[in-house]
């Protein structure tokens, strides 16, 4: 009797083992349906593949614009002030990745030193690739920066220097850089800065709505593609970066002594040589001279080198004139006189292959 017992109890446990087993497997089955790819499925492939089809030329285009990688936040200032600009009284105080809060700076005097640093949030080929349909090439000559100026919230227009120069950024560095240094005013007159041509200009051709008195000064930075045949066709971005000062003018901008706005100092004063000057000047540019200023001490003279006859002699000078288009500028010349081998001939030769600078009419004492 109990051994009938034991082997119907035995029975039951195979029966019961056998059960359980089938349902962990069936729990199984259903798990791995569940985790089971939906393109394994043969019903399927044809719609997954569609369905990347479609969607794979958007992906492509937004991992190249992201795979451009940029030199990112550079400094706790760069997070906190991101697209904006930020000024300073001494270039050291906004060193790269150094910065120094406590001296930025919201206010200063026409005049005086004035330094600033952009901040960015992308390089400036990741805000061109969007709206410029080019080469990678062409976008690394002819992409760059514009600032934009407005003086108590008016917009001033036709400013020549407002574009950064091409050649400020090299390729690599339009598709790195995230933040760039500028200065409106430099300690050194040679520093050649981001900003600075244009804020003369600035001043140069406001003088009338910087009057006596506090202004609002307001720079934006704007990512544009400068079309190498057609400037017109340029195409600009949104800006980017902004900054604001309050600039204090003390005193009339445009005075015709000051040499940092008009004409240089001269450095001798001859009245008789001046006037044979200007004759000359316009009898080879057809335009009269209203300005010269002479600026070397004395003639130079080139003599031969094996018989020590003089050739030639020269001295340098600024010349100022108003052009057709009512423009007004200044221009460095080395003027000449041969040696006819008795004395030095009256007519003068205008040598020196440098670029005229425009200046406010008012420096050459005329009306605009």
């Amino acid at each position: 009797m109990k051994k009938i017992i034991l082997l119907a109890m035995f029975s039951i446990a195979l029966i019961s083992q056998a059960q359980v087993g089938g349902l962990l497997k069936k729990a199984k089955d259903k798990v791995s349906k569940k985790e089971e790819p939906v393109n394994a499925s043969p019903t399927n492939t044809t719609n997954t593949t569609k369905s990347n089809e479609t969607k794979e030329p958007e992906a492509k285009i937004n991992s190249e614009v992201q795979e451009k990688k940029t030199d990112g936040i550079t400094s706790p200032m760069h997070q906190k002030y991101m697209n904006k600009i930020v000024f300073a009284s001494k270039t050291e105080n906004l060193a790269f990745k150094e910065e120094i809060e406590a001296e930025f700076k919201s206010e200063f005097n026409l005049g005086e030193l004035i330094y600033f640093r952009v901040y960015l949030n992308n390089s400036l080929l990741n805000y061109i690739e969007p709206i410029v349909k080019e080469t990678e090439d062409a976008k690394g000559k002819n992409a760059t920066f514009k600032m934009v100026f407005y003086i108590d919230n008016i917009l001033i227009e036709n400013l020549k220097n407002d574009d950064i120069s091409l050649t400020e950024l090299s390729p690599s560095e339009k598709g790195t850089r995230t933040t760039f240094k500028g200065a409106f005013k430099s300690e050194y007159d040679a520093d050649q800065m981001i900003g600075k041509d244009v804020f003369k200009e600035l001043v140069r051709k406001q003088d009338a709505k910087l009057t006596a008195g506090k202004h609002q000064l307001r720079m934006e930075i704007i990512p544009i593609y400068i079309d190498p045949i057609n400037s017109n066709n340029s195409v600009k971005g949104n800006v980017v970066a902004s900054g604001s000062i309050t600039l204090n003018v003390k005193e009339v901008i445009v005075n015709p002594s000051d040499p940092n706005v008009c004409m240089p100092k001269a450095v001798k004063s001859d009245p008789a040589l001046e006037a044979k000057m200007s004759k000359y000047y316009f009898n080879e540019f057809k335009t009269k001279c209203d300005v010269v200023k002479i600026y070397s001490d004395n003639w130079v003279i080139e003599k031969n080198k094996l018989t020590g006859v003089n050739m030639s002699r020269h001295i340098d000078a600024y010349f100022g004139y108003k052009d057709a288009n009512g423009a007004c500028y200044k221009q460095l010349y080395i003027v000449s006189q041969e040696y006819d081998g008795t004395k030095f001939v009256d007519k003068m030769d205008f040598l020196g292959n440098y670029f005229p600078t425009e200046i406010n009419c008012k420096c050459l004492q005329i009306k605009p």
